[in-house]
């Protein structure tokens, strides 16, 4: 249960740092403005990379494989970013 508690714990950091924050030498603001610059600022991408929970589902994979995880892992993961963003004040 641990490993799955990390897991998660891991997967909303990242999630939320990439979508929100400007990270070490702004690289987030960089890869969202990257991002922006190739698709266009209304597209999808664009858009999900503002997202904390749609960049959780890409997120949650190479963790899930780093810790020795499986399916179950990994679609945990994504669901607990998605109920903590629900649940969180705006």
């Amino acid at each position: 249960m641990f490993d799955y508690v990390l897991c998660w714990l891991i997967t909303f950091g990242i999630s939320w740092s990439i979508a929100n924050a400007d990270g070490p030498f702004a690289v987030f603001v960089k890869l969202r403005k990257r991002v922006q610059d190739r698709y266009g600022e209304d597209s999808w991408q664009d858009s999900g990379m503002n997202c904390p929970i749609c960049v959780s589902l890409y997120v949650s994979v190479p963790v899930t494989i780093l810790m020795n995880g499986d399916v179950s892992m990994w679609l945990s993961a994504f669901g607990f970013v998605t109920l903590a963003m629900t649940l969180a004040p705006d």
